[in-house]
């Protein structure tokens, strides 16, 4: 696995997210979104968890 590409993103209710993509096999057309969240201004997070089963995507700044 490798994962790449991190995006910081905090919501409107505060609740911090870290999404970032994770290859699951040898290419990134395998690659998956998944995500951490804070609640306390990024000083913790969440277990990863995967946003969406579809293989192929990717995140990325403005």
């Amino acid at each position: 696995y490798s994962d790449g590409n991190p995006v910081v993103w905090q919501a409107p209710d505060k609740v911090v997210w870290l999404f970032y993509v994770c290859r699951f096999g040898d290419t990134w057309s395998t690659s998956r979104i998944k995500a951490k969240i804070s609640h306390n201004q990024a000083r913790s997070w969440s277990d990863s968890f995967i946003v969406d089963l579809q293989e192929g995507m990717m995140v990325r700044n403005r």
